[in-house]
């Protein structure tokens, strides 16, 4: 396998972390909390038979949760991403199926109605139209199939990254299109999908110390911060789980 001498890709920007940063002990531990709670889903969704169904990853990153899933049981894996060196990086973190691909294409480089599973992280902000990512979805998602996604939580801490000395900035340019949950959860009932799971979560940010002061609160008195409202207010990510009505 060729090994890759640079960190990251340069046509990429959407994709934030360094190779480096990924490997270390904190960029996997880190890894293993945002991702493992999905897989966890799709075994429960799925029962018995879970570790066959065939699962796409759109916007793979550098691998990181295809490796997650095989390393954890899963086979029948498949990523799509529009960057060539994105995915001749990821080559080195996971042995899945990687395809060429944009969610606006016409066509995307897989059978119609070939997936149990699409899942999606911190992707469908970066699209001019986000109606097409769930439009696109229904044409290779099989009819018992789900979607799982995450984007960011756009509430009120994440108007604070702005804020000098207060805020942790957002310094993506490609993050064009954040909304607020209540956009992500009408854009999925317009287009016909019904509501599994919604929740906010993967990890306290957006502001400066709150990661720190928030946790310990909720540790002191023995609150999931995910459940409690104003308090998941801080949450990175608003996260669905979606299937056809």
């Amino acid at each position: 396998m060729k090994v890759l001498t640079y960190n990251k890709d340069p046509d990429n920007l959407t994709f934030s972390h360094s190779v480096s940063a990924l490997a270390s002990k904190g960029g996997q531990k880190f890894m293993e909390e945002k991702f493992m709670p999905k897989a966890e889903i799709i075994r429960q969704h799925f029962s018995d038979d879970w570790q066959d169904r065939n699962i796409l990853d759109i916007g793979i990153g550098y691998g990181s949760f295809l490796g997650i899933l095989k390393a954890n049981g899963f086979k029948n894996l498949y990523g799509m991403d529009p960057f060539p060196t994105s995915i001749e990086m990821s080559r080195q973190f996971t042995s899945a199926d990687l395809r060429m691909g944009r969610i606006e294409d016409r066509e995307w480089p897989f059978e119609k109605h070939m997936f149990d599973v699409i899942t999606s992280f911190d992707v469908v902000e970066h699209l001019q139209e986000p109606k097409v990512f769930f439009t696109q979805c229904r044409n290779y998602l099989k009819q018992d199939g789900i979607i799982i996604l995450s984007t960011p939580n756009k509430q009120f801490p994440y108007y604070l990254r702005s804020v000098r000395w207060i805020g942790i900035p957002d310094n993506n340019p490609t993050h064009i299109n954040v909304n607020k949950p209540a956009y992500w959860i009408r854009l999925a009932q317009e287009n016909n999908y019904h509501i599994l799971k919604k929740w906010k979560g993967e990890h306290i940010t957006h502001v400066k110390k709150a990661r720190k002061i928030v946790t310990k609160f909720c540790r002191i008195v023995g609150l999931d911060p995910r459940n409690v409202p104003i308090i998941n207010a801080f949450e990175q990510s608003f996260c669905m789980v979606i299937k056809n009505n």
